[in-house]
C-alpha cells in the first residue's frame, strides 16, 4: 500500500472535501459564514472512517456547529452531515424510512473490509 501512496495522494480512499452537505437550517441565514476545515479530524459515526470536519457558527448568538458524519454516508442516506435529518423532507431518517417503507438495516456493512469496499463503490 505504501507504493500506492507514493504515486497518488488520493489513494488512501479517505474523504477530502471543500464544503459540507448540510441543510438550510444548519447553515443559518447569514450569507457570509466563516468555516474552519480540518482534514481527517474525526471518525464518521456511521462507517468509522476519517473525514474532513467543518466547524462554523450560523448566527451571532448561535452555538458552533460541526459535521458529524462523512460525505459518503451522507450521500448514501441523503441526510445532513450535522443534524442527520433528511435533506428532501426534513424528517428524521427512521421516520422517513418508515413512511416510504425503505429497509435500511442492511445499508452499510458491519465488517471493516466490507465497509471500505462499500465506501469506495459509492464514492
Amino acid at each position: 500500500m505504501a507504493h500506492r501512496l507514493l504515486k497518488d495522494l488520493e489513494a488512501d480512499g479517505w474523504e477530502r472535501s471543500d464544503f459540507p452537505i448540510i441543510c438550510e437550517s444548519c447553515l443559518g441565514d447569514n450569507p457570509y459564514v466563516r468555516m474552519t476545515r480540518a482534514e481527517f479530524d474525526k471518525e464518521c459515526k456511521i462507517c468509522m472512517r476519517p473525514f474532513t470536519v467543518f466547524r462554523w457558527r450560523p448566527g451571532r448568538d448561535a452555538r458552533f456547529k460541526k459535521t458529524e458524519v462523512c460525505q459518503t454516508c451522507s450521500k448514501v442516506k441523503n441526510v445532513c452531515q450535522v443534524c442527520l435529518l433528511d435533506l428532501e423532507y426534513g424528517l428524521p431518517v427512521q421516520v422517513r424510512d418508515t413512511a416510504l417503507s425503505i429497509n435500511s438495516n442492511d445499508a452499510i456493512p458491519k465488517s471493516d473490509a466490507n465497509r471500505e469496499y462499500f465506501a469506495e463503490e459509492h464514492d
